[in-house]
């Protein structure tokens, strides 16, 4: 069996099954890669417990016909400074959406790759301010619609024009976040 290894930003992870999980990573290489952790919510399994939306990890993973499968995870970055904040994981998730419905399976996008690790890591280490968040909400949509060739350099985008660029564009809706203020 071929062992593939590779660096991921996890998008979405849920249950399959009893005690199985599906993830969803964006890679810089393969781009959005569905996989399966086999036994990842077995309370024996502890090293699939931290499959969780925002890890940034390495994966040994196992490619066949039906599935790619979980091998292992190495973390990189958990980025536990994101989850002391609810407007953080708000705008977060929302940056983690976009990258999940705007991409397909199996196609490079390492503009997108490290567009979402850069803001994952401002966000982390920024301070949860509301004007500083909008500010990087503002700094992600701008660089997504140019790295997706949507947005020329310098030019001003609003959130509205955004979102309907966006939902145009993948053709899904796109939840804004909600910040508590």
């Amino acid at each position: 069996m071929n062992t593939l290894k590779t660096e991921g930003i996890i998008l979405i992870s849920k249950p399959f099954f009893e005690k199985d999980r599906m993830v969803d990573i964006l890679t810089p290489e393969q781009g959005k890669m569905r996989l399966l952790a086999k036994g990842a919510n077995s309370p024996k399994k502890n090293s699939f417990s931290a499959l969780q939306p925002t890890l940034h990890a390495r994966f040994s993973l196992s490619p066949t016909k039906s599935f790619t499968f979980v091998n292992g995870t190495d973390a990189l970055h958990s980025f536990p400074g994101i989850r002391d904040s609810f407007n953080k994981i708000s705008l977060a998730c929302y940056f983690l959406e976009i990258a999940r419905k705007s991409t397909v399976y199996h196609q490079s996008h390492t503009r997108l790759f490290s567009l979402l690790l850069e803001v994952l890591l401002k966000l982390e280490l920024g301070e949860d301010i509301l004007d500083k968040l909008l500010e990087l909400k503002t700094h992600f949509q701008t660089q997504f619609l140019i790295a997706e060739g949507l947005l020329e350099e310098n030019s001003p985008i609003s959130d509205y024009s955004f979102k309907k660029s966006v939902e145009s564009y993948c053709s899904q809706v796109i939840l804004s976040p909600v910040f508590l203020t």
